[in-house]
C-alpha cells in the first residue's frame, strides 16, 4: 500500500500488473545538474523545463544534453559543464548561470566538479554572485532561445525586432 511519503528526490509512475497497483521510481536528475530545477522553458516565460535531459518536458526522449549527462555517468563533471551540448557557442555551464565576469568557464567548471554537488554548493556559488539564474537551455540552442523569447514579447513585426536586439544586447 502507498502511503505517500515518498522521498521529495523522486518521481514515481504507478502501472498496473495483474490487476495490482506497483510503484516505479526513477531517480530525478535534475538536483544533480547544476541550476536543474531554474532551466527556462523557451516557449513559457514564467515556467521552467521540467526534465532538462529530455526533448520536451514530458518526453522520455532524451536531447543532446541528457545523453551528455548519461555519457558522464549521471553526473555534472567539468567536461559537462565545459562542453556545448547544443551546439550553439555558449557552454552548457554559462547557459546554467555560471557568472564568468570575475572567473573564466574553466576554473568555475573546475571548482563546481571538485566539490559534492549539492545545496551547499549551490548556495555558496549564488552567495559569492557566482552562479545566477540560467540564461536558456543546454540543449537548445541560445539564438533560438532569444528568438522564441522575443517572439513571446511582440505583438507585432516592429516589437519583435526591437525586443529580440534588447535580448541579444543583454547577453
Amino acid at each position: 500500500m502507498l502511503n505517500g511519503n515518498l522521498p521529495q528526490d523522486t518521481r514515481y509512475q504507478l502501472r498496473t500488473v495483474k490487476n495490482n497497483w506497483v510503484a516505479h521510481f526513477l531517480p530525478s536528475y535534475k538536483n544533480l545538474i547544476l541550476n536543474g530545477n531554474n532551466v527556462p522553458d523557451p516557449c513559457c516565460p514564467r515556467r521552467t523545463w521540467g526534465r532538462v535531459g529530455h526533448s520536451a518536458p514530458n518526453s522520455r526522449d532524451l536531447n543532446n544534453f541528457g545523453r551528455d549527462f548519461q555519457r558522464n555517468g549521471h553526473k555534472f563533471t567539468e567536461e559537462l559543464c565545459l562542453a556545448d551540448s547544443d551546439r550553439d557557442g555558449v557552454p552548457n555551464g554559462v547557459e546554467l548561470g555560471l557568472n564568468t565576469t570575475r572567473h573564466n568557464i574553466q576554473t568555475l567548471c573546475q571548482f563546481v566538479a571538485s566539490y559534492t554537488f549539492n545545496a551547499k554548493l549551490i548556495n555558496f556559488l549564488e552567495r559569492k554572485s557566482l552562479l545566477g539564474r540560467p540564461i536558456g537551455h543546454p540543449a537548445q540552442d541560445y539564438k533560438v532561445f532569444i528568438f522564441s523569447r522575443a517572439l513571446l514579447k511582440a505583438e507585432s513585426w516592429a516589437a519583435f525586432k526591437i525586443v529580440a536586439s534588447s535580448l541579444a544586447a543583454r547577453s
